[in-house]
């Protein structure tokens, strides 16, 4: 008899638990993704603000258009290493001007991503994808680079879908 009560109260407190705790791990899992992604967008956009000035004197060789790409390229590899993430500068043709990827071309079309003509038309993207050139689903967010009323470009930012899950 008393075996029957505790297996009873065993079966009461389990499923108690499992009808409470399985759909608060599926909210706090939605609440921290949210939040990453929320990070990474704000990250994107203060690296836009850095990229303003790179994109306006792009075809400029002047020293100070040197200065700001130089500058940019140290602020996009330190976050990149930061983060582990690869983070890209396009221009307002989806052309790549700045990568953190070495393997990357400079000039590569990147309007074959949709992230990226969603950026470049004024509204940021985020989400998660397969990448057919890196091979592995990526999570990623692309935001405009706006200069006034104009869109100059577009910064994405991508890392692996498991560093976000």
């Amino acid at each position: 008899m008393k075996w029957r009560l505790v297996a009873a109260f065993t079966v009461l407190v389990t499923g108690v638990l499992l009808t409470q705790y399985i759909p608060l791990a599926g909210y706090i899992r939605t609440i921290e993704e949210g939040r990453v992604f929320a990070d990474l967008e704000r990250d994107a956009f203060i690296l836009a603000g850095g990229a303003v000035r790179t994109l306006e004197t792009a075809p400029s060789s002047t020293t100070a258009a040197r200065q700001s790409r130089d500058g940019l390229t140290t602020s996009f590899a330190l976050y990149a290493k930061d983060k582990s993430a690869e983070v890209v500068l396009v221009d307002n043709n989806g052309r790549l001007v700045l990568s953190t990827d070495p393997t990357a071309t400079l000039g590569a079309n990147y309007t074959n991503r949709p992230e990226i003509p969603r950026a470049l038309s004024g509204t940021p993207a985020r989400g998660q994808r397969y990448s057919h050139t890196a091979k592995l689903s990526l999570a990623y967010v692309a935001v405009p680079v706006i200069s006034g009323g104009d869109t100059l470009g577009a910064v994405r930012i991508t890392m692996p879908a498991t560093t976000i899950h």
